[in-house]
C-alpha cells in the first residue's frame, strides 16, 4: 500500500522498513532496514529458515529545523 505524507514546514525524514519477528527472544526487536525490498528478503528468509512469524511495518521519523 502507498501511503502519501504532506508537510506543512521543512523537515528531515528518514523511513524505516521494519521487520518484527514475533517469536526471537525477549521483547520484539524491529530489524531496521533503509529499504523495502532488503527488508522483505530478510523476512522472507528468516520465515523460511525458523518458521517464525514476522510482520513488516515502516516507521517515518521527521527532524525539524
Amino acid at each position: 500500500m502507498k501511503q502519501t505524507l504532506y508537510l506543512q514546514c521543512y523537515a528531515h525524514v528518514t523511513v524505516f522498513h521494519l521487520a518484527v519477528c514475533a517469536e526471537c527472544g525477549g521483547p520484539k526487536v524491529a530489524q531496521p532496514f533503509t529499504m523495502a525490498d532488503d527488508r522483505d528478503t530478510w523476512l522472507r528468509d528468516h520465515a523460511t529458515a525458523t518458521g517464525h512469524h514476522v510482520s513488516e511495518a515502516t516507521e517515518v521519523r521527521m527532524v525539524t529545523p
